[in-house]
């Protein structure tokens, strides 16, 4: 049997920063999950960019990531935090010498805990703390982007967050997973429209 893909079939490696790299000040770090392992330290990552860079040149030509909002933002509205930016810097700029092409994902599940801390996306007047986040992932890493995911499968993060209270904040409410779900619908419509004016040839 032979598979066969199209010719604009993307192959590519995927994962999230707070999957692999040691939590920092954001809303899933302590979190037990069911088997007894703490979110804490993952796989150290952050200490291994070179490492990780050659594997992860070595099995695909695209690489879907993301970047620590907690660790690169440390304030509401804050500037980014130099040595985390230049960590992030050095290790994209690694996979593009490598040939790498770089999906860019703007949330993928944790916040910082300043944010969680004021209601997080249950309120739409949080809705400008992301933007200004993400529009300064756009500015400062947009030169390495070909491909953007705002937000990775928001749907699960407010049904797992607020229907059936299996992610933080460990809730268990359909009407305040509705708002969730609206407020990042409209933060998407927001960062989507200042990439594509940025970057008109970015999908």
């Amino acid at each position: 049997m032979k598979l066969t893909f199209p010719d604009s079939f993307i192959f590519g490696t995927s994962t999230a920063s707070a999957q692999i790299e040691t939590a920092f000040e954001h809303d899933w770090q302590g979190v037990k999950a069911r088997n007894g392992f703490v979110f804490d330290r993952t796989t150290d990552h952050e200490k291994r960019f070179k490492e990780d860079a050659e594997i992860i040149a070595s099995v695909a030509p695209n690489y879907r990531m993301g970047l620590m909002w907690s660790k690169l933002q440390r304030e509401p509205f804050g500037s980014f935090h130099q040595p985390t930016a230049q960590e992030y810097h050095l290790f994209i700029q690694d996979l593009k010498s490598k040939g790498v092409d770089i999906m860019m994902v703007l949330h993928h599940f944790t916040n910082p805990l300043w944010f969680s801390s004021i209601g997080g996306w249950e309120k739409a007047e949080n809705i400008p703390l992301w933007i200004d986040f993400a529009k300064k992932v756009v500015d400062e890493f947009g030169q390495y982007v070909s491909f953007w995911n705002t937000f990775n499968e928001p749907n699960v993060y407010a049904s797992y967050g607020w229907i059936t209270g299996f992610f933080p904040p460990f809730k268990t409410n359909p009407v305040t997973a509705a708002k969730v779900v609206k407020n990042m619908g409209l933060a998407h419509n927001i960062i989507y429209d200042y990439i594509k004016t940025k970057y008109p040839a970015h999908r």
